[in-house]
């Protein structure tokens, strides 16, 4: 869009230019012919005066002058507004340059925080397979613990005849299986 608004005012301005170039080359051929005209009233005025025959040609000459002139006067004002639209063109121009800028710059800032947070989070993916692997290890030794005192449990109460008491000893496990877990998904 902003390239888009750049070119069209870019395109505005060249417009607006050549226009200026025109109008000012019609205002100074206007202006020559206006001298030109105005020396030939000066002439005519001069034979009026040794002929009286040429009232009608100095009426036509005036009216004609003064045509001029209200043209001259219109595109004085055509070159005045054409370069008040130059000028809010260029501030335009120069406000979007101002405003492309800051964005810019929040893309920067934008750009960089989603790579610290990607750091941040790569660094976490570490640190939690580092923890799950560790903690997997701690629940494969705490089943062979478990199976080995439930063995050993097992044969102790063998011998001497009572019927072996795991179900303490397998809630605790499961309790710190359950712990372990917790602190895994943490």
């Amino acid at each position: 869009e902003f390239s888009e608004f750049k070119e069209t005012s870019k395109e505005l301005e060249e417009e607006s230019d050549a226009t200026l170039r025109q109008l000012e080359e019609q205002l100074k051929s206007t202006q020559s012919r206006l001298a030109a005209e105005s020396k030939e009233k000066q002439a005519l005025l001069e034979r009026l005066v040794k002929a009286t025959q040429g009232n009608a040609e100095i009426d036509r000459l005036n009216q004609e002058l003064e045509k001029h002139k209200g043209i001259a006067s219109e595109l004085r004002a055509r070159i005045a507004s054409l370069e008040t639209e130059n000028d809010e063109v260029s501030q335009r121009e120069r406000e979007a340059s101002a405003q492309n800028g800051l964005l810019q710059q929040h893309l920067d800032e934008a750009l960089e925080s989603v790579a610290l947070a990607q750091d941040e989070h790569e660094e976490l993916v570490r640190g939690s397979a580092e923890a799950e692997q560790r903690l997997l290890e701690e629940v494969r030794d705490l089943q062979s613990e478990f199976t080995a005192l439930r063995h050993g449990n097992h044969q102790a109460k063998e011998l001497d005849g009572s019927p072996p008491n795991t179900h303490g000893e397998l809630d605790s496990l499961r309790e710190e299986v359950r712990q372990l877990r917790t602190q895994l998904q943490q």
